[in-house]
């Protein structure tokens, strides 16, 4: 599985930026990344679907069904059920499998762009790799994401441990992911779209995106310490929802300004290290799950959600902004022409067949 996240996770900005015009790069990494994220909304709808926990499962967030005393029949229908779930997504990745490989073409038959053009010349791995690490700017901004994102995608696959303890059940919980997936598809679109049409303001919207994010969180926090009672839990759904979808709407935006900075660094290489970077913030929160400190409790996520938000905001702050792929693709001829040459200097094209 973390293989299968490592490589295809980096694939939406690499089509964006070999289909699409500069000036619609980001919605399309907003679509693809997204998109994503609904097959994530219909795991949470498809889990509790198939898989039923025995009755007397509790709501503990230390327990787990290795815990209970489970008749043999029962741990032979979780099997089960686990395994029909899996062949169901088996073949739904399949299926969509062949039918990218039966119809998607390699490459358009006329580049968007003089940078699509230029990707389409292969550079040595080792030289884009070495560019990539020695980035100090593109390090400024890899820590907030993986920070945000890893945190983020870790806490939502334990939500329903999280929300356990104000009675708050599996399917419930369930329905909750939906939305909060619902909600950021919506979110990041929007704020993909707004990134395209307002040139240069990428960091800026990354920040505001996560001062909402931060304050949907904390309402969290508040609401999860009984400050003030909770009323309704619609207040927690509401919470949880605008935390997340800020905050997964920032995805596509870091991945653009990633492979700005990077440039002219494959998008596929950039993106795989953003990716890669992300799991081990993830993996880590999990590992920090299982340690008898915080084993039994679920608070200390809470305060985490509310106190990386603020971190990745001020981290924000020392990134410096940088339009290095689309300025390329903004400069007028004679520019465009000493720029290829810089970039790919054995490479034959001619800038003028790129479509404007």
């Amino acid at each position: 599985m973390a293989l299968r996240g490592s490589s295809s996770a980096p694939l939406p900005q690499l089509i964006s930026s070999r289909w699409f015009p500069h000036n619609e790069r980001t919605t399309a990494t907003g679509i693809g990344c997204t998109f994503n994220q609904l097959g994530n909304a219909g795991g949470y709808f498809l889990g509790p679907l198939l898989i039923h926990l025995p009755k007397n499962h509790s709501s503990d967030p230390g327990n787990s069904t290795t815990d209970l005393d489970l008749e043999p029949w029962e741990i032979d229908a979780l099997r089960k059920s686990i395994r029909d779930y899996m062949w169901i997504s088996f073949g739904m990745c399949t299926t969509l499998f062949i039918g990218v490989l039966s119809y998607f073409p390699e490459k358009p038959k006329k580049p968007p762009s003089l940078t699509s053009l230029l990707h389409e010349k292969r550079r040595p791995f080792a030289q884009d790799v070495k560019l990539l690490l020695s980035n100090k700017n593109l390090w400024l901004l890899v820590m907030p994401y993986s920070i945000t994102l890893g945190i983020n995608v870790a806490w939502s696959s334990v939500l329903d441990i999280n929300v356990a303890p104000f009675g708050i059940n599996q399917d419930e919980a369930s329905w909750m992911g939906v939305y909060v997936t619902c909600g950021g598809v919506v979110m990041a679109i929007l704020a993909a779209r707004f990134s395209d049409l307002l040139f240069g303001y990428m960091k800026l919207t990354i920040i505001v995106l996560m001062v909402v994010a931060t304050a949907g969180y904390t309402w969290f926090l508040l609401l999860m310490n009984q400050m003030p009672p909770i009323q309704q839990r619609s207040q927690l759904f509401i919470s949880v929802i605008i935390g997340a979808s800020f905050n997964y709407a920032c995805s596509p935006l870091f991945f653009e300004l990633a492979v700005e900075l990077a440039f002219p660094v494959s998008e596929g290489i950039v993106g795989a290290f953003l990716t890669i970077s992300w799991n081990i913030v993830a993996a880590l929160f999990l590992f920090i799950m299982q340690t008898p400190i915080v084993k039994k409790g679920v608070l200390w996520m809470d305060y985490l959600l509310a106190v990386q938000g603020l971190v990745v905001v001020l981290m924000m702050g020392l990134v410096r902004e940088e339009y290095r792929r689309t300025m390329v693709d903004k400069a007028p001829t004679e520019e465009q022409v000493v720029a290829a040459a810089t970039v790919a200097p054995d490479s034959t094209s001619d800038p003028q067949s790129v479509s404007a």
